[in-house]
C-alpha cells in the first residue's frame, strides 16, 4: 500500500488499483463513491433546515391602558433546555408559565412554548407605543434574536 519513488518517478505500488480490470469493477466503484458522497450531501441538508429559532407572538397589537397582552414565545428546532431575556421596557410583567423566571430571564428546561402576560401603564396616552425585543440561547456564550426583532405594543 506503499508507493516506491526512484528519482521522482513511481517505481511500484504495492496498494491495487481499483479502476484496472473489468467494466464491471470499474462500475462497482463508482457507485460506492457516488453511494457514500450522495449519503455525506443528503445529511448535510437535512441538518441546514432544522435551524434553531424562537418567534414571538402577540395576542394583540394594540390595548386600552391598563389592559393585558398575552405573548407567546414559540421554540422550534431548540432541542431542549433555553432562556429567554425579553426586554419589555415600561409594560409591567403580570404573569408567566415559563418553568423559571431568574433575574427577568425566562428559562425553559425543554422545548415547549410559554405565555407572559404583560399590562400597559395606566397612565399611557393615545398612541404611545411600546417595543419588546428579546434574545434567546441555549449557550450563554451564542445569544440569537427572538423574532421578531421587534414587536409593537400601542396604546388606544
Amino acid at each position: 500500500m506503499i508507493p516506491i519513488y526512484s528519482a521522482g518517478r513511481l517505481v511500484r505500488s504495492s496498494a491495487p488499483n481499483l479502476f484496472n480490470g473489468s467494466w464491471h469493477r470499474k462500475l462497482a466503484v463508482t457507485v460506492a463513491v457516488a453511494a457514500i458522497v450522495g449519503a455525506g450531501a443528503c445529511s448535510s441538508s437535512s441538518d441546514e433546515s432544522e435551524v434553531a429559532s424562537l418567534t414571538r407572538i402577540l395576542s394583540g397589537s394594540s390595548g386600552q391602558p391598563g389592559a393585558q397582552i398575552t405573548i407567546t414565545v414559540q421554540p422550534t428546532g431548540i432541542g431542549g433546555f433555553f432562556a429567554v431575556d425579553e426586554d419589555i421596557g415600561e409594560l409591567e410583567l403580570v404573569s408567566h408559565s415559563a418553568d423559571s423566571l431568574r433575574d427577568g430571564v425566562f428559562v425553559q428546561l425543554e422545548e415547549r412554548s410559554f405565555d407572559y402576560t404583560v399590562r400597559i401603564p395606566a397612565t399611557a396616552g393615545p398612541g404611545a407605543i411600546f417595543i419588546i425585543s428579546g434574545q434567546y440561547w441555549a449557550d450563554p456564550e451564542i445569544r440569537k434574536t427572538v423574532a421578531p426583532a421587534e414587536s409593537v405594543l400601542t396604546a388606544k
